[in-house]
C-alpha cells in the first residue's frame, strides 16, 4: 500500500474531481466514484484507513434556526418557498453565538446547505468566526440540503439566485463545489421532474459528503444543515432549531460501511 498520506490525498483527489465534474445520475455518480476509489486501495483496507482516520476529526452539527415553515405547519408549510428565518429564529441566532462564546471553540471549515435558512443562521452568526481570525473556510454544499420533497420549502434557489443572495448579503463562501450538474441544484429542473428524492438517493448524497470531509485534512468541522440530514448522520437523535451536537465516531464509520455495503458482502462471500 502507499504512503497512508499520499493514499489519502489520491482518494481525496478522485472525490474532489468527481464533484466538480457532477452527474445528474446520484446513483451512477456513486457506483463511479467507488469504481475509482476501490482501483487505488482494498476495500477493507480502506476502512481501516476511515477508521484511523475518524479520531483526528471533531465533527459538530448545527441545525439551522426557526425557519417559517417549522411554525407553520400542514397546509401552509407547503406553499412556503425556500422558507427562511422567523423573528424567533433571528433571536435564536444570538444563542448560538453565545454557545458559540462559551465553549470558546475554533473551527478549520464549515459547510453550509444552500437552503435560505441555513444561510441566513450562518449569516447572523458569521461575525463569531471572523472575530476568531483564524483561517476557517465556509463552502456552501449542496450535498447536505434537506432531503428534497414537493413542498416548496425544500426546492430552494437555483444557480443564479443563490449567487444573488450571497452577494447581495456580502456572504464570504466558496461555491466551487456547487455544480449545475447535479439535478437538485437547480429548482427548475426540479420543476420538470418533481418526484421526491427516494430515501435511498437521500442517504447516498448525505454518505457521499461524509466520505469527502473525512478525507479532507480539516480537524475541527462544522456543519450548518437540517434536520433529517442529522439524523442520517446521528443515528436517529432528533436535534430542536439551532441546537448544536457533535457527532458520534461510531454513527460516522457506520455511515461508510453502510455506503460500501454490497463491496463488502461481496468481498466476505469470497473469503
Amino acid at each position: 500500500m502507499n504512503d497512508e498520506s499520499t493514499l489519502r490525498k489520491e482518494i481525496l483527489g478522485i472525490i474532489e474531481s468527481n464533484l466538480l465534474q457532477g452527474n445528474k445520475n446520484i446513483n451512477d455518480f456513486s457506483n463511479k466514484l467507488k469504481e475509482k476509489i476501490l482501483s487505488k486501495i482494498h476495500i477493507t483496507d480502506l476502512i481501516k484507513l476511515i477508521e484511523g482516520i475518524l479520531p483526528e476529526k471533531q465533527i459538530f452539527f448545527l441545525r439551522h434556526a426557526q425557519a417559517q415553515h417549522n411554525v407553520n405547519k400542514g397546509i401552509n408549510s407547503k406553499k412556503i418557498y425556500d422558507s427562511g428565518l422567523t423573528e424567533e429564529g433571528i433571536n435564536q441566532t444570538e444563542e448560538i453565538l453565545a454557545l458559540l462564546r462559551k465553549l470558546d471553540i475554533t473551527f478549520d471549515i464549515i459547510y453550509i446547505s444552500p437552503l435560505k435558512r441555513a444561510l441566513q443562521t450562518f449569516y447572523y452568526i458569521e461575525k463569531y468566526f471572523k472575530n476568531k481570525n483564524n483561517k476557517c473556510e465556509y463552502f456552501i454544499t449542496d450535498l447536505i440540503r434537506e432531503a428534497l420533497t414537493d413542498r416548496d420549502k425544500n426546492k430552494g434557489m437555483n444557480l443564479k439566485q443563490l449567487k444573488e443572495f450571497i452577494l447581495y448579503n456580502k456572504i464570504n463562501v466558496n461555491l466551487n463545489f456547487i455544480t449545475k450538474e447535479f439535478w437538485w441544484v437547480d429548482s427548475g429542473n426540479f420543476e420538470e421532474n418533481p418526484q421526491p428524492e427516494i430515501r435511498k438517493l437521500f442517504k447516498m448524497r448525505i454518505r457521499i459528503f461524509l466520505l469527502w470531509i473525512i478525507f479532507r485534512f480539516e480537524k475541527n468541522i462544522l456543519l450548518i444543515s437540517h434536520s433529517k440530514v442529522n439524523r442520517l448522520l446521528n443515528n436517529n437523535v432528533k436535534v430542536k432549531n439551532s441546537q448544536m451536537i457533535q457527532l458520534k465516531f461510531e454513527n460516522l464509520l457506520k455511515n461508510c460501511v453502510k455506503f460500501f455495503k454490497k463491496e463488502l458482502e461481496l468481498e466476505n462471500k469470497k473469503i
